[in-house]
C-alpha cells in the first residue's frame, strides 16, 4: 500500500513500529550491534527523500562516529501547558 508518509497512513505507522519492534533484536543478534536508531522521516525537511511511508532500522556501534543529534533545550512548564492544549484540541480532546 503506497502512502506518502507518516501523516497519511497512522494505523499503518503503528504496524511498521510493531514489526520493527519485533525484527530489532533480531538484527541486533545478526549484526552485534550495541545499539539500534528506529529512523522515519517526514517531508523534506526533516529528511524525507524518498516519498512513501518506510522506516529504517539502523545497526549502531559503540564509537562509530555517527553523531546522534544533540539539540536539546529545556522549555518553561508554561510553554509546554500551552502546547499541550493546543495538541489536545487537535486531536479532538
Amino acid at each position: 500500500m503506497h502512502t506518502r508518509n507518516l501523516y497519511d497512513t497512522p494505523r499503518l505507522a503503528a504496524q511498521a513500529m510493531a514489526l520493527a519492534a519485533r525484527l530489532a533484536p533480531a538484527l541486533r543478534d545478526a549484526t552485534g550491534a550495541d545499539g539500534m536508531n528506529v529512523w522515519q522521516s517526514s517531508e523534506r525537511p526533516a529528511g524525507q527523500m524518498v516519498f512513501h511511508f518506510h522506516m529504517h532500522l539502523l545497526p549502531r556501534y559503540r564509537n562509530d562516529g555517527i553523531p546522534v543529534p544533540d539539540n536539546r533545550s529545556r522549555a518553561e512548564a508554561a510553554e509546554l501547558g500551552a502546547l499541550a492544549a493546543v495538541i489536545r484540541a487537535n486531536l479532538g480532546g
